[in-house]
Parts: C-alpha cells; sequence; structure tokens
C-alpha cells in the first residue's frame, strides 16, 4: 500500500497547506480589521472567529476532496464492474489507470472476471460435452442392442428353416455381443484415463525398439491388404513411458491405417529426436480432408464413416490423445497431398 499511502499524504499535505494560505490570509485581514476598529464586540469577535475556522476547515475539505476525485471515480468504477460481474457479465474488464494499489486492484479483477469467464466456458463444454457423450453412448449401445434383441426373438421363435440360417443368426448375435462388449470396454477406458486419479507405470524405454517390433508383427496382415511398412528410426530415442499404454496408441495407428488405406500404398513410419523431443509420425492414404481439420478425428466417437455403420465406438484415438497427453506429450494430424499424418510429440528421457 506504499504507493496509495504516499499519494493521499501528498494530498493530504497539500490541502493543508492551501488551507494554511487560507488561514494566513483570514489572519491578516483580522488584524487590519482590529487596527480599524478598535472597538470590536464580543459578538463580532465570536462571528469572526467562527468564520475564521469555518473558511480553514472548509477549505480543507474541499481541496481534499478536489484532489482525490478522479481517484473516487475510480474506486465507483470498480464497484459498477463487480456488481456487473457478479450480475453475470463474465469477462468485464475494468481499465487500468496508474501503477499503484487501486491499478493493481483493477488488474486482480480483470483477472478474477477473466479466469470466471473460462471456468464457466469450461462448465458449459463440459455440460455440452457429457450430453454429447450420453447421446452418442445411446445410439452406440441402442444399434448392436436393437440386431441382439431382434436376433434373439428369431431364435426364440425358432424362425429359421434351416441349420446354415440357425449359425448364421447366432454368428451375427455373437458378433454384435463383442461390439457391444468391445464399446463399453472403450468407454470405460477413456473414463478412467480421464480420472485425475489415473497413475502411470512409467519406465525408460528405447521406442524405436518398439515400434521395430510392432511393425514386424504387423507386416504379414499388411501385405494380405497389399500395403507396405516403411520405417525410418532414428537410435537412443529413450522415452520415459507407460510402455503398455504406448502400445495401445501404437496398436491403434496401425489399426487405423490397415482399416483406411487405399491398396495398393504404404504406411510411412518416422521418428527422430531433437533438443527436448521424440518426434514420431505415421503417414498413410486416407479419406479427403481438404474441407476438414483432419484434428476432428481425435473427437469422441467421430467416425469417417458418417452414416455410424462402421465397427469400432469412434473412441480409438480419442482414447490414444489422450494417453499421450498423460505423457505431457501433444497429439495432432495434418492432411497434405492426399496423406494423412498423424504426428506424437514425446518428452525426450535421458
Amino acid at each position: 500500500m506504499k504507493k496509495l499511502s504516499f499519494k493521499l499524504l501528498a494530498v493530504i499535505t497539500l490541502s493543508f497547506f492551501l488551507s494554511f494560505g487560507v488561514m494566513a490570509a483570514l489572519v491578516r485581514m483580522i488584524v487590519e480589521y482590529y487596527r480599524l476598529d478598535e472597538g470590536v464586540t464580543v459578538w463580532q469577535y465570536n462571528t469572526l472567529t467562527f468564520l475564521f475556522l469555518f473558511s480553514v476547515i472548509a477549505t480543507f475539505i474541499v481541496s481534499f476532496l478536489l484532489l482525490i476525485r478522479h481517484r473516487l471515480k475510480y474506486l465507483q468504477q470498480m464497484t459498477e464492474a463487480v456488481r456487473s460481474i457478479a450480475e453475470g457479465d463474465l469477462g468485464f474488464q475494468v481499465p487500468v489507470k496508474g501503477q499503484d494499489e487501486l491499478a493493481q486492484l483493477s488488474g486482480s479483477i480483470n483477472i478474477m472476471s477473466q479466469k470466471l469467464k473460462e471456468q464457466f466456458e469450461s462448465e458449459r463444454k463440459l455440460q455440452q460435452s457429457k450430453n454429447e457423450l450420453i447421446t452418442n453412448v445411446s445410439h452406440d449401445v441402442r444399434t448392436p442392442l436393437t440386431s441382439i434383441i431382434g436376433y434373439l426373438e428369431l431364435l426364440r421363435n425358432q424362425e429359421y428353416h434351416h441349420e446354415e440360417q440357425l449359425a448364421e443368426y447366432i454368428e451375427t448375435t455373437y458378433g454384435k455381443t463383442i461390439e457391444l462388449k468391445n464399446l463399453v470396454n472403450e468407454l470405460f477406458e477413456y473414463t478412467r484415463l480421464s480420472s485425475p486419479d489415473m497413475v502411470l507405470n512409467q519406465s525408460m524405454v528405447d521406442v524405436s525398439g518398439i515400434l521395430t517390433q510392432m511393425s514386424g508383427e504387423y507386416v504379414p496382415i499388411f501385405e494380405n491388404r497389399n500395403i507396405s511398412i516403411e520405417l525410418s528410426l532414428s537410435e537412443g530415442l529413450n522415452l520415459f513411458i507407460d510402455v503398455e499404454k504406448l502400445v495401445r496408441v501404437f496398436d491403434q495407428l496401425f489399426s487405423n491405417a490397415l482399416k483406411y488405406s487405399d491398396a495398393p500404398s504404404n504406411l510411412k513410419i518416422s521418428a527422430y529426436r531433437d533438443a527436448a523431443y521424440v518426434h514420431i509420425a505415421f503417414t498413410n492414404s486416407a479419406a479427403d480432408f481438404s474441407e476438414r481439420d483432419p484434428n476432428i478425428l481425435f473427437e469422441r466417437f467421430y467416425r469417417t464413416d458418417t452414416s455410424r455403420h462402421s465397427e469400432g465406438a469412434g473412441l480409438g484415438l480419442a482414447i490414444s490423445k489422450r494417453i499421450i497427453e498423460l505423457h505431457n506429450g501433444r497429439m495432432h494430424a495434418d492432411y497434405q497431398h492426399k496423406l494423412l499424418t498423424i504426428h506424437i510429440e514425446l518428452l525426450a528421457g535421458d
């Protein structure tokens, strides 16, 4: 409070000197009055004394108020700002004037207002996200559940004509049950990863070895689809990671490339290190994203098949991104020349 105290002390001092000047002028006038008229009555004396004291006090008060009026207006502005914020005008900003404590208070009010606005927006988006989650889950659960119930009713009523049709109904029901199970598992995993109590089981690992091993495992599957895998991996890519979770991310990226790449084509996997990060990229041919932001892929329940008949719940990449974020990393996508690249950036280990 030093700056404001000094200003207030300066105002009081100046007001005192102004009132002292008025007092000196009045004393001189009274002395001259006495000198010219020696027959002053008691009433006149009391009146002059009262006027003298009143003038001095009035001068002090008026000068003091005039000198601090702009700061009083500033306080009134802050009061109105706080009232506006309390009434719901989040984000309202008070002009910051000067560098004293009142200016600091205005800055604090502005920060509070902005934080409240951001918190409100975050809560609004969270509520909207929850509503969307409920809607999407309801749809994705209802679809296989309806099929399961339908086929079970056919089986219960023995509405099949031969053993092959019976086997087909059972196989379809089983497939839909597995689809429902996978959906529930993905929802559970996403919810678990979003929990603030989530703890990673981290250890120092060379990620190039993981990518090399996983690529070898996927090569026969990709070759069956006439898709080749091309590796460009630097050595010494040490990361302090939860291996199980990162393997899940890579599995998801391999699976997506297998599902959505055109054939014949190739999947390019690169990894290198700079001063602070290990950069990993999966590049494959993909659907046309030229008119869309490819990062929409990381939204929950997003599918390239807008009719929602594609396999899976659309949570795979959302879960993958959450895993990378838990490692204090970044995951994003870009689309150029009909090639989709998923980028992963993780803090390099020692």
